[in-house]
Formats: structure tokens, C-alpha cells, sequence
């Protein structure tokens, strides 16, 4: 093992290891975030950072789009790909039963030509809580998608994507549409 961490330093490898263009908005990625945290706070958010490495899966494993590192023991770790998994670890294992908390920072897809992970700039807004009020938390979340439209409103005008993660998220969905349904059925009858 430790004959992987003492190899020579190849000077071209490392000049070349991290050459990434930069988009053109880069320059305004500072005042994005500080809407987005200014939005976030006033609806109770804390910042809360995640591990940057979480263990590697069976699925990582085989995931070419997965970047997957050795450690120096020799136990294969993961750069995270989605925003949700390393924060979701820590949930479960301290045992929180109410937090709102974001975090602005990357996810990351390994590189096809090797070297330096690609990394994507995302924003996450979670709410934990055992408050048995069906939607609430739902609607504080699409409350705050809106308002976040709202404080950018070139976004009207570009086509984006907002990912909703909850374990009760569809069949509340599939219940609402279904009293629709019931519904539009009934006032035609």
C-alpha cells in the first residue's frame, strides 16, 4: 500500500490534472449564493456541511460516473454524486428529529479522460421533522422554490430543473391528483 503513495510526482500529470474551463457565470456564483443563503436563513435553514468523502458502494463500484478513490488503508471511498446521500448519513446516525439546514457546495461525476473529478455547483435545502402535519413541510419547500424564482426572475425565461426528494412526496402527489380525478368525475355526473 504504501508503495501507491510514494510514487515520483509526474510534473506533465500534474500540470494537466485539473485544465477546466470555467463558465462565464462564475463571476456571479457569489451573489447567487448569497440569495439563495439569505432565502434559506429566513425560513430557519443552518448551514451544515457534509463529509466530503462517504464509503464507496457495490454501486459506485460500477458506476463509471462515480469518482472512487483508495484511501492510505486501502478502503475505497466516494466523492458524492448527488447532494443528498452524505447528509442523509448523517441524519440517520445522529438521530435528528428536526432541522432545517442547506448547504451550497459540488457534486462530483469522474472525468472520462482521467484526473480531476467534473464538479457541479448545487444547492440543497432539507427539512427533517417528525411533525405528523401532512404537507407542511412540502409546502414550506415549493414556498421557498417560488421564492427563489421569484428573487432571480431571468430563471422564467431559461428552462431548469428542481429535484423533490420525500418518502411521502408521490403518494401525495397520486392522492391529490386522484381527488382531482374523483372530483372532475363528479361534477360531471
Amino acid at each position: 500500500m504504501n508503495a501507491l503513495f510514494t510514487q515520483p510526482v509526474d510534473r506533465v500529470r500534474d500540470f494537466l490534472y485539473d485544465d477546466e474551463e470555467r463558465p462565464e457565470h462564475t463571476a456571479l456564483d457569489t451573489i447567487v449564493e448569497d440569495r439563495l443563503i439569505e432565502c434559506f436563513q429566513l425560513h430557519g435553514a443552518v448551514s451544515m456541511d457534509p463529509l466530503l468523502f462517504v464509503p464507496a458502494t457495490e454501486a459506485d463500484v460500477g458506476d463509471s460516473k462515480t469518482a472512487v478513490f483508495l484511501d492510505r488503508q486501502g478502503e475505497l471511498v466516494a466523492l458524492p454524486k448527488h447532494a443528498i446521500i452524505p447528509f442523509a448519513r448523517i441524519a440517520a446516525r445522529s438521530g435528528f428529529e428536526r432541522i432545517k439546514r442547506f448547504h451550497i457546495g459540488d457534486t462530483y461525476r469522474s472525468s472520462p479522460s482521467g484526473g480531476h473529478p467534473k464538479s457541479f455547483h448545487v444547492a440543497v435545502f432539507d427539512i427533517i421533522t417528525a411533525d405528523p402535519s401532512e404537507g407542511v413541510s412540502e409546502a414550506e419547500t415549493i414556498g421557498i422554490i417560488s421564492e427563489i424564482l421569484n428573487i432571480f426572475p431571468g430563471l422564467n425565461n431559461v428552462q431548469y430543473e428542481v429535484h423533490l426528494s420525500h418518502s411521502q412526496s408521490t403518494p401525495c402527489i397520486f392522492m391529490q391528483r386522484f381527488a382531482l380525478m374523483l372530483l372532475s368525475l363528479q361534477c360531471r355526473a
